[in-house]
């Protein structure tokens, strides 16, 4: 429910709300909860990091960046 309050609450501020995910997080955040994000981008990568280097793959997403941008996860509201 978190990620719901704050997609919805994103969505009352900003136009574009875009959600950078791999296939686990779209089939539960899209295919199963209807999130209304304006954009949802597959971000897979073939390395395998240990599971103590979880901020591993946020940073890889943030390289993929072209414009400003602010990063949240489910658990931040506005």
């Amino acid at each position: 429910m978190s990620w719901c309050l704050s997609c919805l609450q994103f969505l009352k501020y900003y136009k574009e709300v875009h959600l950078y995910t791999n296939e686990q997080g779209r089939s539960v955040l899209i295919d199963q909860l209807h999130l209304p994000y304006t954009e949802v981008l597959l971000v897979e990568t073939e390395i395998q990091v240990p599971a103590g280097l979880w901020a591993y793959y946020k940073i890889h997403t943030y390289s993929l960046q072209r414009r400003p941008f602010i990063h949240v996860d489910g658990d931040v509201y506005i």
